[in-house]
């Protein structure tokens, strides 16, 4: 019986998979975020500087869409006692950038003004973009793969 050796190939698939992973999860990026970009009910209400500031970026074998507008935050879970943090964090009891529920707070901006913050709604864009799409996100990775095959 022939004894059968294989010499690299391993390293060659997994260095070919890394690069359509790669390449997979950049057209996932840009969709997701081109999708968060349209809500046009977040931007009426935040402005356009937060829509333009909407990046996704890849790390590895992540992709993350976001911004790095301090506000970003408030639009997707609201302020004050209009505060919803995603059920994830309730579960590992976080809470994080609630105001509690005070009708009313003095905050000083990054121009050293100060302002007054009242309680906002959230106006949620990233995770109502990741949702909708989950399907098509699956169907673009789902090519890169193919295509490259």
């Amino acid at each position: 019986m022939a004894e059968v050796i294989i010499v690299g190939g391993f390293d060659l698939a997994r260095e070919a998979l890394a690069g359509v992973g790669a390449r997979a999860l950049r057209a996932v990026g840009a969709a997701w975020a081109g999708h968060a970009k349209g809500a046009e009910a977040t931007f009426q209400k935040w402005g356009d500087a937060l829509r333009e500031s909407v990046r996704y970026e890849v790390d590895g074998d992540t992709v993350a869409v976001g911004s790095d507008m301090d506000i970003a935050a408030y639009a997707e879970l609201g302020t004050g006692r209009h505060y919803a943090p995603p059920p994830e964090w309730m579960e590992n009891r976080v809470r994080r950038g609630s105001k509690g529920d005070a009708a009313w707070w003095i905050y000083r901006g990054a121009d050293g003004a100060f302002g007054v913050g009242t309680p906002q709604a959230a106006t949620p864009f990233l995770r109502p973009a990741l949702e909708a799409h989950r399907d098509e996100y699956r169907e673009i990775v789902e090519r890169c793969f193919r295509d490259d095959g």
